[in-house]
């Protein structure tokens, strides 16, 4: 196989950098200057370990470098029938020449380079275009999705560290949506910890509250606003009274996070409601935090398929004196870090530490209980 055509076999594969490195030795072995630029082009735009060919325009073997123009003094022992093709700096005009193979043997003389251009076959390879989609490639590959995936990710800036530590880095999604779910009993300061992440995430995005469990226009609501939340959340809240899953689709589309209190008010609104067809898959780009209420046996009220279908799953922990009381996480997508290592204590707003709660523990010798009334 010619260098020409091993370079031509790399349309519409998937090859490694080593591929094509030892490609380029060959060609400049070869002194082959077209497919040695082509391939450090590749080679420097890009620093992945793998590469999705596409050569718009195939390498012919006669035509790398141009075609020497042959002088009299130069006669070549050829076919009668060979055509080939001569450039020349003087007309720019391509011209074919018949050459008949001389009847006497020919003295060949070493060729004088004259009037020669270089005239290169393929054409500049833009550096965007290196990884296409070609019609016959499976869009839905691995290969394909994992050449073509995003460089930049993007996150929730949440400034708050205690919480950031906490909840961990959450992406905000091209597509879909990002769902945390918080569940608790009675008393448990689930409505609490929920002002805690508006004021929170209110500092960079807009933040809409659905508060049907309290109304968003009555003394209660007032007090917990006043208590947890700045000025700069104050400005960023947006609190309307919600009747309907129309208001609610509103509420939505005008802000990047969403704070519904509670799910089991959106399953009375509307018969069927569920977090993943009505939320996470029906949005772009938002974060839904979402409050439950807790069975008598510690799990979610109406809720048990968002369970799964939620990134984020949050829990409250009641204890009897309500400072000690605090959210942990069963399940979380974004998180690195052990889940049992990590509790936020909602009255102090912090998150605890579990050294100093394991040796107290050990001095009492008593156990974390639940307790829903």
């Amino acid at each position: 196989m010619t260098l020409a055509q091993e370079f031509n076999s790399l349309n519409g594969l998937i090859v490694s950098r080593k591929t094509l490195e030892d490609l380029l030795i060959k060609a400049e072995k070869e002194k082959n200057t077209i497919i040695s630029k082509r391939v450090i082009k590749v080679l420097q735009a890009f620093k992945d370990d793998t590469f999705l060919i596409e050569i718009n325009n195939l390498v012919e073997p006669y035509g790398l470098n141009g075609v020497k123009k042959v002088t009299k003094k130069t006669p070549l022992k050829i076919p009668i029938t060979n055509l080939f093709e001569v450039y020349t700096n003087k007309n720019k005009k391509r011209t074919k020449v018949i050459k008949k193979a001389p009847v006497t043997k020919a003295v060949t003389k070493p060729m004088i380079k004259k009037n020669t251009v270089v005239k290169s076959i393929a054409k500049p390879i833009a550096k965007e275009k290196i990884v296409v989609a070609k019609p016959n490639l499976n869009k839905n590959s691995l290969a394909y999705k994992m050449a073509n995936k995003p460089k930049n990710v993007n996150y929730f800036k949440i400034d708050n560290k205690d919480i950031s530590d906490f909840l961990g880095k959450i992406e905000i999604q091209e597509k879909e949506s990002v769902v945390i779910t918080l569940t608790g009993g009675q008393g448990s300061m689930k409505t609490r910890m929920c002002f805690q992440f508006i004021n929170t995430f209110a500092q960079n995005y807009k933040v809409g509250h659905a508060s049907i469990e309290e109304h968003p226009e009555s003394t209660l609501y007032y007090d917990k606003a006043n208590e947890y939340l700045n000025n700069q959340a104050l400005i960023d809240t947006e609190a309307p009274v919600i009747k309907s899953v129309a208001d609610l689709d509103k509420l939505i589309r005008n802000n990047d996070v969403i704070v519904i209190d509670s799910f089991s008010k959106m399953q009375e609104m509307q018969k069927g409601f569920e977090v993943d067809k009505d939320l996470r898959k029906k949005y772009n780009g938002k974060l839904f935090i979402v409050i439950f209420q807790q069975t008598t046996d510690g799990k979610m009220r109406g809720g048990s398929k968002s369970q799964f279908d939620a990134d984020v799953v949050l829990f409250t922990e009641k204890k009897s004196d309500y400072r000690e009381n605090y959210i942990f996480a069963d399940k979380n997508r974004y998180q690195s870090k052990p889940l049992d290592t990590l509790k936020f204590n909602i009255f102090n707003k912090k998150l605890v530490s579990i050294q100093a709660e394991n040796r107290t523990e050990s001095k009492t010798k008593k156990k974390l209980s639940f307790t829903v009334n």
